[in-house]
């Protein structure tokens, strides 16, 4: 789902990121990605499906509608974890796997933005081993041949930011 909301230079990067992602997937897993634009997004949809969002809360009208869910605050300059790291959106991307809040059913969201992923890797391990965070630069990780993350690990059985699960690099 890709975000519609931004300057006419924010939309064409999410579009290209969502294109790159479309293609990246159909390589990976062999599998088709159905693209739609935020505003085609309906209620009935989201209760049945997990959704991957392209874009941040002033980019893409889903995200904004949940923004105050979500453990990271997501503005267009930084995103900024709940103890206090913070990392510039214009040289870092982010995945962040987490239950919707906006459906009472079992659904998740993916917010990709930012940089691509995986761009060192090739495209049957692209997306292996993601965790439920990862905040990156585009420079590669020699000893596993992804993105350098700076923060990247998992929530905590209630789905809550623990800094003793997360990792942080920061050459």
């Amino acid at each position: 789902v890709r975000g519609t909301s931004g300057s006419r230079k924010e939309t064409a990067a999410i579009k290209e990121l969502a294109s790159q992602f479309k293609r990246d997937w159909q390589a990976y897993a062999e599998g088709k990605v159905r693209m739609l634009k935020d505003k085609d997004i309906t209620e009935k949809l989201m209760q049945k499906r997990n959704l991957i969002l392209f874009g941040f809360p002033h980019t893409n009208e889903i995200i904004s509608r949940l923004s105050e869910a979500l453990p990271f605050r997501l503005t267009k300059k930084n995103i900024v974890l709940p103890d206090g790291n913070r990392y510039a959106t214009e040289d870092h991307g982010i995945i962040l796997t987490y239950p919707n809040p906006l459906v009472k059913e079992e659904r998740y969201i993916v917010i990709y933005h930012g940089l691509p992923w995986g761009e060192h890797r090739s495209k049957n391990h692209k997306f292996d081993r993601i965790p439920d965070f990862a905040i990156y630069s585009s420079e590669p990780l020699p000893e596993l041949n992804v993105n350098r993350y700076k923060a990247a690990g998992f929530f905590d059985t209630e789905w809550e930011y623990a800094p003793a699960n997360t990792d942080f690099l920061t050459k």
